[in-house]
């Protein structure tokens, strides 16, 4: 009986010692599995934070893009109405009817009346390019107007310039759209 009194004995000092040196490392283990559940939970907060503020501009960025490429094809139209009325009254003869100056005009209206309602959904940078080609529409009507001497289309250097700004125009947009990144 001595004996089973000693062989319990040194059996609960063994699950003595276990447990005694056990407990650490199950205590160190459900520490790190703690701390890897909270940094597992404040990566998925992280990563839903930035995936709900992704949503929010991915909204904002495609109806930024709606309203402004729309800008550009009420501009683009108006400015194309204005070149084209331009053109037809600079025709090759020395000739002006009043229709034609009639036509121009109202085209260069419409196309100022365009630039400027569209001017807060456009860039200033492709804005400046349809400004330049709008004062070039002005300084034709008022040379004309002062009386100056209109000249074929192959000599005339305001047909030329407005050919420039409208292909500057064109650029501009091409440039800016090239550059956007719709998300």
């Amino acid at each position: 009986m001595q004996h089973w009194a000693e062989f319990l004995f040194l059996l609960g000092l063994g699950v003595l010692i276990y447990l005694v040196r056990g407990i650490p490392v199950y205590i160190n283990k459900k520490a790190e599995n703690l701390a890897q559940k909270e940094d597992l939970r404040k990566l998925t907060e992280i990563a839903e934070s930035i995936r709900a503020q992704f949503n929010r501009l991915n909204v904002v960025h495609r109806v930024q893009f709606e309203a402004e490429f729309k800008a550009y094809q009420a501009l683009w139209s108006a400015a194309h109405d204005a070149v084209v009325a331009f053109i037809r009254w600079q025709s090759l003869t020395f000739e002006t009817t009043t229709a034609e100056v009639i036509a121009f005009g109202e085209a260069q209206l419409a196309f100022a009346n365009a630039l400027k309602r569209n001017e807060p959904f456009i860039p200033e940078i492709v804005l400046r390019e349809f400004k330049g080609l709008d004062e070039l529409f002005v300084d034709v009507k008022i040379d004309y107007q002062s009386g100056l001497p209109t000249l074929p289309p192959a000599k005339s250097k305001g047909r030329t310039a407005i050919e420039e700004a409208e292909h500057r125009c064109v650029t501009a947009i091409k440039q800016r759209l090239s550059e956007i990144l719709i998300i």
